[in-house]
């Protein structure tokens, strides 16, 4: 059975993770577990992230694709 995240690559999302929500707490951003976790997984493998909710996503090193 394949995991989308696994072993390493976990590691990195989770590693991403934190450093995200560490980073735009002390800008006075509290972002929800859920996008940023979306977020560390589209930047730790490097896919452009597909959403109509291009708000949700500023962080950087986010790369959108809003349709």
């Amino acid at each position: 059975k394949r995991t989308f995240l696994s072993g390493t690559n976990r590691t990195l999302s989770l590693g991403t993770n934190r450093e995200l929500r560490q980073e735009y707490k002390q800008k006075g951003h509290t972002l929800p577990l859920i996008d940023v976790l979306i977020a560390a997984t589209s930047i730790t493998h490097n896919c452009q992230l597909v959403t109509r909710n291009k708000k949700d996503y500023f962080m950087h090193g986010v790369r959108l694709y809003d349709f």
